[in-house]
C-alpha cells in the first residue's frame, strides 16, 4: 500500500506523538512544494488513539481531543482506515444468472426464467495510485504510551 510505496517522504517518529509531530509532517509537505489547499490525514486506529491522547506539556490538557471529536486533526479532516491500498485492485468480475430475480427501479420483481432472459452482474473494484508522491508524508515507528 501507500506505506510501502517508493518516493513518499517518510519521517521516523520513533516516539509517541507530541506537540511537534503534526508540525514536522506538515513542514515536510511545505518543503516539497505540495499543494496544501486541501490537506487531510489518514491513519489506523492505533495512531488515532495516540493522537487523541496527546497531552500538551505546558497546560496538561489534551491537545487534539476536542478537534478530533469534530473530525479534524491540527485543523485538517482525517479518516481512519487499517488499509491504505495502492494500484488497481483486480479487474472486472462478472456473474450470469439464468434462474433468478431482480427488482427494477419501480419495485417490480422480474424473473429471468419468466422473461426468458439472463441476469448479468458486473462488479468493478477500484483503488488508487499516486501521481505526486511528495504530496504525502508517512510517519513511521509511532509509539503509543501505556
Amino acid at each position: 500500500g501507500l506505506f510501502n510505496m517508493a518516493g513518499i517522504p517518510t519521517i521516523d517518529l520513533n516516539a509517541a506523538p507530541d506537540e511537534t509531530t503534526t508540525g514536522k509532517m506538515l513542514a515536510t509537505l511545505l518543503q516539497n512544494n505540495a499543494d496544501t489547499s486541501k490537506l487531510g490525514w489518514a491513519f489506523n486506529g492505533f495512531a488515532w488513539e495516540a493522537f487523541y491522547n496527546v497531552v500538551q506539556a505546558a497546560s496538561g490538557l489534551y491537545l487534539y481531543r476536542e478537534q478530533m471529536d469534530n473530525g479534524k486533526l491540527n485543523g485538517h479532516e482525517f479518516a481512519v482506515s487499517n488499509q491504505l491500498p495502492n494500484g488497481r485492485q483486480g479487474s472486472m468480475e462478472s456473474e450470469m444468472f439464468r434462474e433468478g430475480t431482480v427488482t427494477d427501479e419501480d419495485g417490480n420483481t422480474i424473473s429471468a426464467v419468466d422473461q426468458d432472459c439472463t441476469i448479468l452482474r458486473i462488479i468493478d473494484l477500484h483503488d488508487f495510485g499516486i501521481r505526486h508522491e511528495e504530496s504525502f508524508v508517512i510517519g513511521k515507528n509511532m509509539q503509543t504510551e501505556k
